[in-house]
């Protein structure tokens, strides 16, 4: 009988579908439908696909277990960055007149990350622009709420790594 993928496994694998998935929603709607990023569209899109190559980075390296716990806390931690300029986007940048030259602008100019990615990286609108709603509801809120998603999967699927850690430690000292 096969076993079962553990649960952390799973969230993992969800939550880099789903972080990478954002990405691809995001440019399919920039550049099939006319939704431009801005530079904090741009640095959430970064954070996701940090979150996702974090959590496929755990996911491989599932044999050796403080490397995989290593990957998770950066997904986590990644999460948490993309939450943040998410939360940043939404209630201060994207107010008419809050964008301007910000963090997010000179992080991509000092990075090139726009001359080296422009289907990906370039932000090509003001903040109060890119948070057009979608289905009723402004772009960063959509945002905030995969981010806080991905949190707390990649949060539960690090604890259930620890538990599972933890029960087999025991088990070999029995």
């Amino acid at each position: 009988m096969p076993e079962l993928v553990p649960m952390h496994r799973r969230l993992l694998a969800l939550c880099a579908f789903a972080s990478l998935g954002g990405v691809a929603v995001g440019l399919v709607l920039q550049h099939q439908f006319g939704m431009e990023p801005c530079a904090w569209c741009v640095v959430q899109r970064m954070f996701y696909v940090l979150v996702g190559g974090f959590s496929l980075a755990a996911l491989a390296l599932g044999g050796a277990p403080i490397a995989s716990l290593g990957a998770m806390l950066l997904a986590d931690l990644s999460a948490t960055l993309g939450l943040a300029s998410a939360l940043f986007h939404q209630f201060v940048a994207a107010r008419p007149g809050g964008c301007g030259i910000t963090i997010a602008d000179k992080f991509l100019m000092a990075t090139s990350l726009h001359e080296h990615l422009p289907w990906l990286m370039n932000p090509t609108a003001l903040c109060d622009e890119a948070n057009q709603p979608l289905l009723g509801v402004p772009f960063a809120v959509w945002s905030i709420a995969l981010f806080t998603l991905l949190l707390i999967g990649v949060g539960f699927a690090l604890v259930g790594a620890l538990r599972g850690m933890v029960a087999r430690r025991g088990r070999a000292t029995h």
